[in-house]
């Protein structure tokens, strides 16, 4: 709150003062001309796709790991820090593979890694083990983090004064979208390793889609 009030008072308006920018904030124009770009709304729902594999770990491995496979609470966090130690090398090494191989190859990695996962995981979903589970999470972790780099930054690249717009929606694609669907399949009832199969096969179709004529129209380099 005491944040919010020193802003309000002393920070002034950055939006560059030109036609593409100016205008009322909420005005549903300035949204809809985001929405109604493609190239926006695939990127933007690998990256919701994405992140809800990654909330349903985080809600489901607890209960599953420590309740229903009996792993103390000290076993848990060394699994646990370990998928981020992970998490944390595969975000570092994406610039440089996307750098020297370009973001279209680790988009495909990254969505190739999250299917493969969620395949390993239904294979293994009747082991009672830690790392029945948590071997195709690390892939998915690995998954994660090279679609997060190469789709976030083709999701604003169509949009130049309108970025900021563009970043904002794709940030409630990422984290309302993520949690809300996430919410809605936890009420299907399944089992962790159940509900983590079905997030990492649902990037499947983008999948697809990628290596069809119109992913290749979607993910390229984009000018207008």
């Amino acid at each position: 709150m005491i944040g919010l009030v020193l802003i309000s008072v002393f920070f002034r308006e950055t939006r560059p003062d030109d036609t593409d920018s100016s205008g009322p904030l909420l005005s549903p124009s300035r949204y809809w001309i985001v929405l109604k770009e493609p190239v926006f709304l695939y990127h933007a729902s690998l990256c919701l796709l994405s992140m809800a594999v990654i909330i349903a770990y985080v809600t489901s491995a607890p209960s599953w790991l420590i309740t229903h496979q009996g792993l103390t609470m000290e076993t848990f966090t060394k699994w646990f820090a370990a998928n981020a130690v992970l998490n944390i090398f595969a975000a570092m090494t994406a610039p440089k593979f996307m750098e020297k191989f370009g973001s279209r190859q680790a988009l495909n990695l990254g969505l190739m890694l999250l299917v493969v996962a969620g395949a390993l995981m239904y294979v293994l979903s009747g082991v009672v083990s830690a790392w029945s589970y948590m071997v195709p999470i690390f892939m998915s972790s690995f998954g994660f983090a090279w679609i997060l780099g190469a789709a976030a930054g083709k999701a604003l690249e169509p949009f130049g004064q309108r970025a900021g717009t563009a970043a904002a929606l794709l940030g409630v694609f990422q984290m309302t979208g993520a949690g809300a669907l996430v919410s809605l399949t936890q009420r299907l009832g399944l089992q962790a390793p159940d509900l983590m199969t079905l997030h990492m096969l649902l990037l499947a179709p983008a999948l697809l889609l990628l290596w069809s004529s119109t992913g290749k129209r979607l993910h390229t380099v984009y000018s207008k």
